[in-house]
């Protein structure tokens, strides 16, 4: 097959073209909310080559099925075209705010583009030149996001692998239906060229993840961590299993999933340098069995988070061991009659006001 050569128009390719109705957004283009017509024009590509034969065109974004558009790719070997008899650059032509879209499209048409409606792909024919420029017209209330434009050429056929008598007696039609088959094989050897992609855990399709889990060791459910978050659980999984068990792993897991290192006390180092008394009062938060380990959280989690975080942390607990999850709240409330020692503080701004500042509460202070 010939070598076909691609440009792939994304993120700052698609900031040099010329948008109306559509906004730029995390490096994609999207329809403004409020309207129902907006297009897009790319800019000049450039092959370097005259009579340069384009061959196909990919779109890639959300497009509703209830929407209407045009594609139109033209391709000349000059850079100039004509609008009201008056001769323009053709880059400067796409860029003019001044020029409505839709007096720039009727331009293209008259130029000899051509038009294919509501495709996404589209094979290119009779567009030889050396440079080359698509646009698409949308009409839709539906959100519209495209995500980028691939352009190829030279036209993937399979006619070098035929007899000559086919191309002398096929004539142009067969050219076009052979070109429908080669698409499909460039398709095909692009996906095997991507093959080692699947084996990477930051490019792999998130539907792989969960069988690179079970081939990491991780056995327990996952479904619930975002796919970011399983990413980066499955680079940790080699260091995890290593220190499976460890208060160091324990930790990570708990960074990973809820986003803070949280403080993990183990029952029998807290019995080792705490009293009687002291074990007495806190056995609700750190139990009374050798073999419990508690974690405490600064900030309140709902019940479904606070379930995916137990079955992780048995996940990779030390075996027949339990884990305490203990929520903490970032304030507490007094009870009606509470005792402060000498040296608490109120810092709510509303209780600042009642006192001067610096004043010592004597133990008979009410605040009402």
């Amino acid at each position: 097959m010939a070598d076909v050569k691609k440009f792939r128009i994304r993120k700052k390719g698609l900031l040099a073209g010329s948008c109306d109705g559509f906004d730029f957004k995390d490096s994609n283009i999207v329809k403004q909310p409020k309207t129902e017509y907006c297009s897009y024009i790319s800019k000049t590509l450039d092959s370097y080559t005259n009579g340069s034969e384009w061959g196909r065109l990919v779109i890639n974004g959300e497009l509703p099925k209830e929407s209407e558009y045009v594609v139109y790719t033209l391709a000349q070997d000059y850079d100039i075209i004509n609008y009201n008899n008056t001769n323009y650059n053709l880059s400067e032509f796409i860029a003019d705010k001044q020029i409505p879209s839709a007096e720039k499209f009727s331009a293209f048409k008259l130029a000899g583009a051509q038009i294919n409606n509501n495709a996404d792909d589209i094979l290119i024919f009779n567009q030889n030149g050396r440079y080359f420029i698509f646009g698409i017209q949308v009409f839709s209330r539906e959100p519209v996001e495209f995500l980028e434009f691939d352009v190829m050429f030279p036209r993937e056929t399979l006619m070098q692998y035929l007899p000559e008598v086919y191309s002398a007696e096929g004539g142009d039609f067969f050219k076009r239906y052979m070109s429908i088959f080669g698409s499909i094989i460039y398709d095909k050897k692009e996906q095997i060229g991507k093959l080692s992609d699947y084996l990477n855990i930051d490019k792999t399709p998130v539907d792989i993840l969960p069988m690179f889990a079970r081939w990491l060791g991780v056995n327990c459910d996952i479904s619930f961590l975002e796919p970011e978050q399983t990413r980066k659980l499955l680079k940790m999984a080699r260091n995890l299993s290593a220190y499976k068990g460890s208060k160091q792993v324990l930790e990570d897991i708990a960074e990973l999933y809820l986003g803070e290192r949280p403080i993990i006390v183990e029952q029998f180092k807290w019995q080792s340098y705490s009293g009687i008394e002291q074990q007495e009062n806190c056995q609700d938060i750190y139990g009374t069995k050798s073999n419990e380990f508690t974690v405490l959280i600064k900030n309140k989690i709902n019940e479904t988070t606070f379930l995916h975080f137990k079955n992780l942390l048995d996940m990779f607990s030390p075996l027949k061991t339990k884990a305490r999850i203990i929520c903490l709240d970032k304030e507490s409330q007094l009870d009606r009659y509470t005792y402060m020692d000498i040296n608490a503080k109120l810092i709510d701004k509303p209780f600042s006001t009642l006192c001067d500042k610096n004043q010592t509460f004597d133990s008979d202070f009410i605040l009402g």
